[in-house]
This record gives C-alpha cells, structure tokens and sequence, in this order.
C-alpha cells in the first residue's frame, strides 16, 4: 500500500514540476510580448485590464503540452512588487485540458480505478482572491473577466435568443457562494449551469447554478481531489456534479447513458479521473455528440463544418466509421487551395492592370462592383473564382493563402448577418451531395 502510495505520489509530483517548467516559458514569453510563441503554440492571450487571459485555439495542431494548460488561465501584469519568480503572477490555474478516450491526444486512464464524475454541459467558471479578501472574489470565464470593465457590462445573444449581460447573471451566482479566508490562497473551477448558457443538454431551473468541479492551491499548485471537493463545496455552498461507481465495460456505461438521460435529456456523459494519476479523460454519449456536431446524420454535408473547425477527432472517437467521409472533405478542400492558389498566382504573374484583368473575367460593372453573375466573361471560372482573383491578386502568396483560408470559412459558416452557403462550397470543390446514409443502430 505504502508502495503505490509512493508512486502516486512520485508520479503527480514529476508531472506538477513539468507543468510548472512550461507555465514559467508561457510566462515568459507573456511579459516579453512574443506573440509568435503564442500563435505556434496555439494559444490565444488577451489583455484585460490588469491581466492576461488564456485559452487554447482549436485545431488538432494545437493540441501541445503548452496549449493543455492556458484552459482560462489567469496571470497578472508584474508591477513594483513582482518578484522575478513568474509562478507567483498565476491568479487562476482551472485543470489541464482533457480529451476523449479514444482521442490520440488522450492521457491513459485506468477506468476501473478511477473517480466516475457527471459531465456538465455549461459554461467553466474560475473564482480567485488577488486581494486575499474572501468577501471580493473575481471570476471569469475561457474569455471574459469579471475585473474588466467592457467584459461586465457586455451584451450578449443567448441561445434562446434573449439580449443578457452574461458575467452580470454568473455574479449574481457568485454571490450565493460563501467563502472564508482559508479560500483565498485557492482558485476554484466551476460549471455554470443556466438558460443563457449555449448548451445541448437540458436542465430545468431547480438544476441551474455553480457547480464546483475542480480545485488547485495556488502556492503549492497541487489540485485537489473529488473527496476534498466535496468538502469545500460543502463549505462554501456549491453544487457538485453527480459521483458514480467506476466502470469500465462498454455496454454498462451505455446503460448509464440512458438511466442518466431520464432526469437530464440529452446527458452529455462521464469524466474519468485516475485515481492515481489525476489525468482525465471524456466519455460522452454519442446521441449527445451527434446534437453538439448537429450531425443529425453523420453525411457529408453536416462533418464539413466539423473538419473545418479541427474538431474531426471527437467525432471519429465515437463514429470512427465515417472516416473515408472526412478524408475524402479534407483532400478535396487541400486541392481546392492549392488550385485556387496556382490561379491566382498565375495571373498575378500576368501583371496586368486591373482594368485590362476585369474586361476579362467580367461583362459589366454595376455601381463600384464587378458582375460576377455575367455569362460573357472570356475567362469562364466559376463566378466566386474570378472575383476573388480580382480581389486579391496583388498580394503576397502568404497573403493569398490566408485569404483562401478566410474565403471558405465565410462560405460555410457565413459571416455577419450574412448565412453560410455548405452547398455551394461543395459545388465549388467537387463534392457530389448524393450522402444520404440510414441512422446509426446503437
């Protein structure tokens, strides 16, 4: 027993110790405004009034050692009283990001001999006293801080299409929570459970609330475990997710799957954390996974979106049949690129006036805009094709890319006020719309 004691031990203190080593770069490079680290690590870092707030950025590229811990990271400006020691400018540190068991990025669990928790489906939530003052805590969420002014007072469109101000409803919250100067060396994680949040699972208002599931000492940087949370939450009036026995067999979790989903429609699913370890890993119901992809049928069509967001590894963690469908997307969206590139490029070779260039694609010009519907023009590309030729041909090639890039992004997911067109864009790539597949037998 005192063996495996050890190791749990040796084992939680060699990752902590590597965490910290990463933090400091992250720091670092925070302090010295070196934004290139930022954006080859993945990582997006946004100044709020005294703070910078970190997050990751999607994309199976970006999931990196750096990028698991930026999840709502909290680090302070340094000022007259900064230390030279950048541990010590951490003001909320959430847990590492986890990912889906069968996701490569995934830290092994052993499922049997792990804590079974209740996977919400809110908004994450972290609570931190840079006052030391338990009666004056600050929170935030991935993206906004309750210390930032145009954060609090911002307003935003909810799902259900109310007009809300988001941090003023989740303070309303915070206020219920009663902590004691014991808390404030601590930051604390929450799932806020309400209307406003953008959420498949449904929850009725008796559900709606803070829900504590995580915890970590800002001086030792150590987290917290389930039992010691159910004590502070306990203590400071929080809500807990719901704890159940581990298992590891696959039709039993399936099973509690659908027991689950009878007082909570469309139940997301469990986290798993070892025991012994603390890693985590996600098992979510593929009924919910289908919803939150809004893979109503797992066709062509509805996986576009979710390849263009990096997103394709959830989806195959649970639906690994619709693999040929995602590398027949993604080989023709990396030819379309290419050959719009190489079409661009060689009229910009070309070097022709823009004058010369328009007679060529379009027939006629209404108000300051090109007629790209016009059945006349000598270079027969597609409309879009030649428009977007006009538009961007006397940039650099970098630029053409990342344009490319923006282009097809606007035309599936739109832009504004103005709608996506997925059926379009499949034309334009050569996507034959003819996926119509039955549903999944679970």
């Amino acid at each position: 027993m005192k063996n495996l004691e050890f190791r749990k031990f040796y084992v939680e203190m060699s990752q902590l110790n590597n965490q910290k080593e990463l933090l400091k770069e992250i720091i670092y490079n925070l302090i010295n405004g070196n934004k290139s680290f930022f954006s080859k690590k993945g990582i997006l870092a946004q100044e709020k009034s005294d703070y910078w707030i970190l997050n990751y950025l999607n994309g199976n590229d970006n999931k990196n050692e750096y990028s698991k811990l930026v999840r709502g990271l909290v680090v302070k400006k340094p000022d007259e009283n900064y230390n030279n020691d950048p541990l010590t400018l951490i003001n909320s540190f959430p847990f590492t990001r986890f990912f889906n068991k069968n996701e490569p990025q995934a830290d092994p669990v052993d499922l049997i001999n792990s804590e079974m928790i209740e996977k919400l489906d809110g908004t994450m939530v972290g609570i931190f006293f840079p006052n030391k003052n338990p009666n004056n805590p600050e929170f935030h969420t991935r993206k906004m801080l309750s210390t930032h002014g145009p954060d609090m007072n911002l307003n935003m469109r909810t799902f259900s299409g109310e007009n809300v101000t988001y941090l003023k409803i989740i303070k309303s919250y915070v206020n219920k929570l009663k902590f004691s100067q014991k808390d404030v060396e601590n930051t604390y994680v929450f799932e806020f459970i309400h209307s406003t949040s953008k959420v498949v699972t449904k929850y009725t208002p008796d559900q709606f609330g803070l829900y504590l599931i995580g915890g970590r000492n800002l001086i030792t940087h150590e987290e917290y475990s389930e039992s010691d949370l159910n004590k502070i939450a306990h203590e400071i009036n929080s809500k807990r997710p719901r704890l159940f026995q581990a298992i590891a067999d696959h039709n039993e979790i399936t099973k509690m799957f659908k027991k689950a989903a009878e007082s909570t429609p469309d139940f997301e699913g469990f986290i798993f954390r070892d025991k012994k370890t603390g890693s985590r890993v996600k098992v979510k119901d593929p009924n919910y996974v289908k919803k939150h992809h809004v893979l109503e049928k797992t066709n062509i069509k509805s996986l576009i979106p979710v390849v263009l967001n990096n997103e394709e590894n959830e989806v195959l963690s649970y639906y690994p049949d619709v693999l040929p469908k995602i590398k027949l997307i993604k080989e023709k969206i990396k030819q379309f690129k290419k050959e719009l590139l190489e079409k661009v490029l060689y009229w910009k070779d070309k070097n022709l006036d823009k004058s010369t260039l328009a007679s060529m694609f379009f027939a006629k010009k209404t108000g300051n805009r090109w007629d790209t519907t016009s059945e006349k023009p000598k270079y027969k590309e597609e409309p879009e094709v030649r428009y977007f030729i006009m538009k961007h041909v006397n940039k650099s090639k970098d630029q053409i890319q990342e344009e490319i890039n923006k282009e097809i992004n606007t035309m599936v997911f739109g832009f504004n006020t103005n709608f996506g067109n997925i059926k379009r864009f499949m034309e334009l790539v050569g996507i034959e719309d003819n996926d119509e597949p039955t549903e999944r037998q679970e």
